[in-house]
């Protein structure tokens, strides 16, 4: 009866829907859904990650004619935590353009972009900026506009090592290890795979 009672009162005051004269008839209260954009990018991050990963594994694994299947015993992925200098400046550059509903680049950003780093870079880097930004431009369609962050709201490597059993499962190897371009290289590892990681494209080393 006391609740009745309450909600006699506060039923005076709500004035933007219908309400029941008995609270046992009303709907249970709900919210909104409040989304953490930091989780919900971790989350995809890991996603990505373990979807390229997968895909790199059975790439690796494709024999070539006539020649057995490799066996792998371990994984290494490799992480960056920051941009080299020329893909921060293609970043910034992209920062000021404005997307559609559909994560798209407004405006003729490539031709604007192209002529101003061929003012300021030389051709190599040039052609590197170029295949840079469509890269980005095609992640900015997936993941929307904190693509073009250049700093990493969460720590890439913790993230990957918290997740590790996922990586292990779905491999079947007997390692996974996760190492950023500060550690040093994976055992064995004579390539050049480390060097190429950046952030949002982490690299992979198979043993």
């Amino acid at each position: 009866h006391f609740a009745e009672n309450v909600w006699g009162y506060l039923r005076k005051l709500i004035k933007n829907r219908e309400t029941s004269e008995l609270v046992v008839d009303e709907p249970f209260p709900t919210i909104d859904a409040v989304e953490d954009k930091v989780i919900s990018q971790a989350a995809g991050y890991v996603y990505q990650v373990h979807r390229l990963y997968r895909q790199h594994l059975e790439k690796v694994k494709r024999s070539k004619k006539g020649m057995a299947s490799p066996t792998f015993r371990k994984a290494t992925i490799y992480v960056s935590d920051n941009h080299p200098d020329l893909e921060t400046t293609v970043l910034k550059f992209l920062e000021k353009y404005k997307t559609d509903s559909n994560h798209n680049f407004m405006g003729n950003w490539k031709r604007e972009l192209q002529v101003s780093m061929a003012l300021t870079h030389k051709k190599k880097d040039l052609c590197k900026a170029m295949q840079f930004a469509v890269c980005v431009a095609e992640q900015v369609k997936e993941r929307g506009r904190y693509a073009l962050a250049s700093n990493f709201p969460f720590d890439q490597k913790n993230i990957l090592t918290e997740t590790l059993p996922l990586f292990l499962q779905s491999s079947g190897l007997e390692l996974v290890e996760i190492r950023n371009q500060d550690d040093e290289r994976a055992d064995g590892d004579t390539s050049n795979v480390m060097e190429s990681a950046t952030p949002f494209q982490p690299q992979f080393f198979f043993a």
